[in-house]
Formats: C-alpha cells, structure tokens, sequence
C-alpha cells in the first residue's frame, strides 16, 4: 500500500508541473460536436469519470447568431458616416440582454454555437456501458480532449441530455462578471452619444479566483488584481489604452466612450464571462471582444475604420506595478519596471510578453490576421507593405512624450501598434474614402492573450505559455449513444456486442490483420492557414490515403501519404476543418478512420459564414525513405520522399554488398546473400532520378536506410 501511495504522489506531481493547460478553456463549435446538434442548449450537461464514479463538471453553451453589422445598435441611427448600403453581416454572441437579442431563428445548439468547458475539469476514459444519473442515457457523448504540441490526450468529458434537475454550473462559478446595465441596458444606455463626457458610466467587474478586472466606462479598462499563488492582489493597471492614430492622443479609449456606440453582449456563465463592446468615433463598427476565463483572457480587436493611421493596443501599468520585469522573445534578458526607460527591442509583434514580479504575472501572447502586406514600420515607411506591425515598450515616468489617459504617465506600457493607412470600414462613405469600396477594402483582427499567474515566473513559463496561446486544445468527439452493452450487428459500421473491430471479430467475420485502419488522430502546429495531420503508423502500410475539407464543403481535398504525418496549407483563417484517413496495404484498403476536426486561428467574426471549397494543398513531406512492408519476408519497398539515383547494401560491418540502379521492369533480388531474419542497411544517394526500389525474396526483418549526399 505505501508502494501505491508514493506512485500517486509521483502522478499528481507530474500531472501538476508537467505540461500544464488548467488556465485554458476547450471551446468546441457545434459543427464539431455533431452528437448534441439539435439539443436545446440549457439541457446540456457535462461529468468527467474519475475513480469509478461520475463527478458532473461546469458546461456553458454559448449561442451564435448572424445578424447585420449594425444590429448591436436596435432602433438606434447612428453609424457616423459608415452609410454605404454594402452587405455586410457578422457573427456575434446572442444576449437577451442586449440588441443583439437571443437566437430565435435556430434556438437549438446548432453549428454556430460553442460549447465549453474547462481542461482541468477532463477525466479518465469512462466503460462503454457506465452512465451518470439524470441525463438521458441514449445522448451519450465522448470528448477526448488533445493537447495539439505533444499529442498528448489531457483526458475525457462526457456531454449528454440532462433528464431533468441539474444544472449546467455543477454548483460552481468560475468566473462573476458584475454588469453595470444588466437590468436594463436597452433602456438605459446612450447610443448615438456625440463626444457627450461621461455618458453610459460603468462599475462593472469581472472576478475569479486568480484575478479582478474592472470597467468604469464602454472601452475604459482600469483595474487589474492578480491573486493567483501568493500575489499581493495590488491594482497594477493603470488604463488598457487603445488609441486610433498611432502620433498622437486626439483618439483614445475615453474618446471612443462618449461617442455613439453599444454593449453586444454581456455574459455571465459559469465557465467563462463574455463582454463584446462597439463604436469608437468614427469607427461605429470597430469592435473588442473579451473572454474571461478562469485564469485566462483574450482580447479580439476588430479594427474596421477609415484611414487612418492605425491604432495602439497597450497595457500601461500603475506605480503599483514598480518593480516589475518586463521580457519578451525580443528582450530575454528583460529590463525593471521603475519609470525609467530603457532600451528594449520593439522592431516585430512580440510573440509573448512577461510582466512578473511579486505582485503576479501576465504572460501576454500576440496575433493578427490581415489580407493587407504587413511588415516592420521601416519597411511601412519606405512604402513595401500596406500595415507595419511592431510592439511597444515605455517606462518613461513622467517624461514620457506620450501621456494619453490614466495618471499621465508610462509606466511599463507595452503591447502592440498598427500603422496602416487602409480602409477596413466596408461601409465608410466612399465619397470621402475611396479606399473603402468593395475591391480595395482590408480586414485586420487583432488577437491577444492573456494568462494570469502567480508571481515570479521565468521567461521559459513565458514562453510555454505563449505557445499554448497559439495551439488551442482539441476535442475528438465520439457518439456513443448508450450506456449499456450493446449487441453485436456485424453490418452497422460501429464496433459494438463483442465486436472487436468494425463489423468483424467476435461471433462476426474474423478481422483482417492485413489492413488495419489508423488511430490516434490529432492536429498539430495549426495556424490561421497551416495545420499539420499525424496518426498512428500501421504495420504492413505501402501509404496512407488523406481526405480533408471545411465543415460544410461537399467535396474531400485527398492526398496519398507515405507516411503518418503530413502537413496542408492555403487553409481559411478561423474555419473548421474535418479529416479522416486510411491506411493502404498490399492486400487492400482498410476503412477510414473517425473524422477528426480542428479550427485555423485567426478569422474575422463571420469567417464561418459561406463557406466554400478553398484551394487546399499539401506542402511536400520532409525527404526520407519509406519501406513496406515492415517487417518483410518476401517482398520489401524501398521508398523515398527525394528521388534516388543510387541504392548500396551494405552488411553489418559496413561494407558495400551491392549496389543497385533504377530499373522499373526489376525487382532486385537479394538471394541467399543474407541470412533470414536478419537485419541489413543500405545507403541512398539522390539526385533528381527515382523514388522507388522493390526486393524480392528479401528474406529480411528489417531494412534501415539513409541519405547520403553525392
């Protein structure tokens, strides 16, 4: 029994300062969790199973809804001069609260919507024939939820229909999202304000265990608490400034706040707090969007305004933030917070940012996704891109030349910057900007994290960090519809009864060892247009078929791939995609694999919307050899991803046996050369002739190949 309880000790403290995701939220659309689609999403539940019990988890389901982009302001004219009669709808977060109003034309859970839950509340794998009390036990859901940087599976939540008296918080509340006007914002709230000083004042906060966040007016961001670990819980922010205009101060975040403009969606769930606000001056349509989580937030900035000349998105602390370290993956070494500037490195978007100290740390991380050419500000000055993106750092004290709002003075403030002098308003008056006609109108999003943590961290937390930002998790849904053993029906396409396989083993047909069809899918190294496709090697494999396409498309991209890896680009920004694959064998094909889904960063709110067949491609697997079957005995494949001019064997020794050239009509026999069973190496020199040798009787286990230049 000791033996056991020192293995458990060792388990929880792997599982604690290993790769550790408890901060992030998996956030799952409902073209992707097709087995609650059609559910009425107050009457899904969420359990994790974990030692032999049902443990019932919070869930939030989010609703969706595709509305014209001037529906957060109801009854309210006041688009300043965004006039232009373009279409142009978008897709916000549905609030009874607010103008945007529920989703009464799809009021079920529908491919929109979101659902939600938190990593750290993932169990273990639960029997195929266990099921919770209160739920309905035929909606039965798996979500194996993977960690896409080391593949690995962080664990199991079950989803299902609840049968009545439980509810979606599971008694818990991560968050408390306190808004100013929830009784009566539409009644309440100016919306066509004209720079009308102190309109629509706010008190609102938003609260968890590891922080406090509040806003005293529309886009006026003051308060900052961390109380994550020990952290002494001081306000460290002195203003979240967002300034149009990147010389000077004319356009700030107050200057957005007295102008016409309106909350979309104020939520308080369980999981997650939601808070999406519009309008800056004479941008009516640009819009933020926050997602407070329980040690996480995410800022979304969708800049869409005239000409002009960017924005500033950045955090500029309080003096009680002195005595902070500021780093980023352009400043390693990192410099004190004290009101003193120094020199930092600001000529690319950082990656990540660190603010550590005793009283906490933000881990910052930093994306955007554009169709205008962006580069350096340098490269923007001399005219060779359309936007220069580039971070910010200034703890100039009171000497600062830059003192917009807050306290007047730049302590630590740091983020990022937009120059650009594109149109991003589709509906901006086009006498004035020609720029913003259909054809000549950008788009610009602007994505940044934010991880609240305890005090004191290192630039390696900072940088672990800022990759989990980038590599949302996944879930791999799996429809399992029932709670008891099933029976065996040998022609359904599922594995059930005693079923071994699909259809087969058990009392059906002995299954095929010859063929067997790939597990262990997951997506990898996912951008707003790349991803990467990995799953488990099947033995006796010559490749593996590939199909893949946008949720909603009719027709599958397919590719051949030798092997269990490979990699598409030309992806959508912000688009769900769904794959499956195959394996090929010399006897046949086996059957596909489950469809697995994942989502490209990135995207503008409506990126979902229309989607079409893009122009997938499939970026060129790394050069290597690929052999099969392996192990072989008779026959064995010798293939390359480069082509082979020359193919040597060599013994155990290391001396050249043989050497062979291309001839397609042949297959090189090896004879009694080799002893059965055994292993043997070759080497292969490549330039630009063949891809492909085939042995006979190889009579071998194994063949190990290489490249060698010529």
């Amino acid at each position: 029994m000791k033996h056991l309880l020192l293995f458990l000790s060792l388990f929880v403290f792997y599982c604690s300062y290993g790769q550790n995701r408890d901060c992030d939220p998996v956030v799952l659309k409902g073209s992707e969790v097709s087995c609650m689609r059609g559910e009425t999403p107050t009457q899904i539940v969420a359990f994790r199973y974990a030692g032999n019990q049902w443990i019932q988890i919070p869930v939030q389901i989010d609703e969706m809804i595709v509305k014209d982009i001037q529906a957060p302001y109801g009854p309210n004219d006041c688009p300043y001069k965004s006039t232009e009669p373009i279409a142009w709808n978008v897709l916000f977060y549905a609030d009874t609260k607010t103008h945007m109003g529920g989703d009464t034309a799809d009021p079920k859970f529908d491919n929109d919507d979101e659902l939600v839950f938190m990593a750290k509340d993932a169990g273990e794998l639960a029997p195929a024939s266990s099921c919770p009390n209160g739920v309905v036990q035929s909606t039965k859901c798996e979500i194996k939820v993977n960690d896409p940087l080391d593949n690995s599976t962080l664990g199991y939540v079950y989803v299902f229909r609840q049968s009545g008296g439980l509810s979606q918080g599971a008694s818990k509340d991560y968050v408390t999202h306190n808004f100013s006007y929830a009784n009566n914002y539409k009644q309440a709230y100016v919306h066509c304000a004209k720079k009308q000083a102190g309109v629509n004042p706010e008190t609102t906060t938003i609260r968890t265990d590891n922080y406090e966040i509040a806003f005293i007016f529309r886009w006026v961001e003051t308060v900052l608490k961390i109380f994550a670990g020990n952290a002494t819980g001081a306000d460290i922010l002195d203003r979240h400034q967002l300034t149009i205009n990147t010389t000077g101060c004319d356009q700030t975040e107050e200057a957005f706040s007295t102008s016409e403009g309106a909350i979309i969606t104020a939520i308080d769930g369980p999981v997650r707090a939601i808070r999406s606000v519009m309008g800056a001056a004479s941008g009516p349509y640009l819009q933020m969007t926050y997602l407070f989580t329980d040690c996480k937030v995410d800022y979304v900035m969708y800049f869409r305004l005239h000409p002009a000349n960017g924005f500033h998105d950045l955090f500029d602390f309080s003096s009680a933030a002195s005595g902070m370290k500021y780093h980023s993956n352009q400043n390693m070494g990192g410099v004190t917070i004290n009101g003193s500037q120094d020199a930092v490195t600001t000529t690319n978007p950082n990656q990540w940012e660190l603010i550590t100290g005793n009283q906490g740390t933000i881990v910052s991380s930093f994306e955007f996704e554009t169709d205008m050419s962006t580069g350096t500000l340098s490269q923007y000055d001399a005219g060779q891109v359309e936007g220069g993106v580039y971070a910010y750092y200034d703890d100039a004290g009171n000497g600062t030349n830059f003192k917009c709002t807050g306290d007047g003075q730049a302590i630590g403030t740091s983020g990022f910057r937009l120059k650009t002098q594109q149109c991003t308003d589709r509906r901006f008056t086009f006498d004035q900007y020609p720029e913003c006609m259909p054809g000549r109108v950008k788009t610009f999003t602007q994505f940044r994290t934010h991880y609240i943590l305890p005090p004191n961290q290192t630039t390696t937390v900072a940088s672990k960090y800022g990759s989990y930002a980038k590599n949302p998790l996944q879930g791999v849904i799996k429809a399992i519809g029932s709670c008891s053993q099933t029976s065996t029906t040998c022609d359904d396409g599922i594995q059930n009864g005693n079923e071994t396989g699909v259809d087969c083993g058990g009392s059906c047909s002995p299954c095929s060892s010859g063929c067997l069809t790939p597990t262990s899918l997951t997506t990898t190294n996912i951008t707003t247009t790349k991803a990467k496709l990995n799953w488990s090697a099947v033995s006796g494999a010559n490749n593996y078929t590939v199909q893949i396409r946008a949720i909603g498309a009719s027709v599958w991209t397919v590719r051949s791939a030798r092997r269990n890896t490979l990699s598409v680009s030309k992806l959508q920004p912000g688009t769900t995609y769904e794959w499956q694959v195959r394996t090929n064998c010399a006897s046949g094909s086996s059957a596909f694999s489950d469809i697995v889904t994942f989502r490209t960063t990135g995207g503008s709110a409506n990126s979902n919307l229309n989607i079409a067949q893009s122009n997938i491609e499939f970026e060129q697997e790394d050069s290597s050899i690929h052999l099969y079957p392996s192990p072989a005995s008779d026959i064995l494949n010798v293939e390359a991803t480069a082509d082979i001019i020359q193919l040597s064997i060599l013994d155990l020794t290391g001396r050249v046996v043989k050497n062979h050239s291309r001839n397609t009509n042949k297959c090189f026999d090896l004879g009694n050369r080799f002893p059965s069973k055994r292993t043997i190496f070759c080497t292969c020199s490549n330039k630009n002739r063949n891809n492909h040798f085939t042995f006979c009787k190889a009579m071998i286990v194994t063949l190990n190949c290489r490249f060698t230049a010529l």
